[in-house]
């Protein structure tokens, strides 16, 4: 009997299999991925409604501005010069002006004079001001206005089609 004791004892230290604790651990990760998945599913359900709240509720995006009748689009020559700081950067330009209504004079001159005007105002330039979109917006309205000084008010304004700094 002393033998029948000593297996007891033996059995009661030794503790739950390894399968158990296997198939516990499983159990485990299922709970844990189904809670991380349901918590991901109820997220974005969330956020795609607060987007669609946002866009109802936000106002609608103003008209494009429209060409008038009267006016035409030239097409400038391309500008590549270098900048004032740092003198081994190179930009060019590729845009475009519109001209409102009837003016005197050729608008080819004109278009040529204002390839010339941006050429002279890029060569001004260091790298730091065009950086960013401020940097651009900037860029545009001192193009825009040159070009309206420089054609007395026929030109609204330059479209800039493209501008590469290398």
């Amino acid at each position: 009997m002393a033998d029948e004791g000593d297996k007891d004892a033996g059995k009661a230290k030794s503790g739950p299999s390894v399968l158990v604790w296997l198939s516990a651990l499983v159990v485990l990760g299922l709970v844990a991925a189904g809670a991380g998945g349901g918590m991901g599913i109820a997220i974005y359900g969330m956020a795609k409604k607060s987007a669609m709240a946002q866009a109802e509720s936000a106002p609608a995006p103003e008209k494009v501005e429209k060409y008038a009748a009267g006016e035409r689009m030239f097409t400038l020559p391309s500008v590549v010069t270098n900048l004032k700081t740092p003198s081994d950067i190179w930009v060019r330009l590729e845009g475009s002006v519109i001209f409102t209504g009837t003016g005197e004079g050729s608008r080819e001159e004109l278009v040529q004079k204002i390839g010339g005007d941006i050429m002279a105002h890029l060569r001004t330039l260091k790298l730091s001001q065009l950086d960013g979109g401020p940097g651009l917006l900037h860029l545009r309205e001192d193009l825009n206005e040159r070009v309206r000084l420089r054609t007395g008010g026929q030109a609204r304004e330059i479209v800039i089609h493209s501008l590469v700094i290398e």
